[in-house]
């Protein structure tokens, strides 16, 4: 099975629509090969993306500072700011680093237990910004 038939038939079944008859979804559908196979292929797809992205926390392009040693100043300023209520994509804008790159210094300064605390917090302040922004 190609990946633009496996898409096809994921979004179908996101949709309700039973991929093979066009008609809305029954049990039956999950008992098909073919949707089957593309479930498997979207899993391993977004496991694969998960193992090497990592949400995102990765450099980009943007991330001017990425990789480079944490100055005593830096330090500063990321304390300064996580003490101050700045959000990690704040903090990671202000330094030039990437998400990531925050999340494990503020996991050294003891600021976060571990990793996925930190990803759990950007995931928190991107749902406070978005709810703040759409006025919710």
């Amino acid at each position: 099975m190609d990946a633009t038939l496996a898409q096809d038939i994921i979004e179908k079944l996101a949709l309700g629509i039973d991929p093979n008859s066009g008609t809305s979804l029954d049990d039956k559908v999950f008992h098909n090969p073919n949707v089957i196979r593309a479930l498997f292929m979207a899993k391993a797809s977004l496991a694969s993306k998960s193992k090497h992205s990592q949400g995102s926390t990765r450099p980009s392009a943007k991330s001017a500072n990425a990789g480079k040693k944490w100055e005593a100043a830096d330090k500063g300023t990321l304390r300064q700011l996580h003490i101050g209520g700045a959000t990690i994509r704040q903090i990671a804008a202000q330094l030039g680093r990437s998400n990531g790159g925050i999340v494990g210094q503020l996991i050294k300064e003891g600021f976060l237990k571990d990793r996925e605390a930190g990803l759990a917090a950007i995931q928190l302040q991107d749902a406070v910004v978005d709810k703040e922004r759409t006025g919710d």
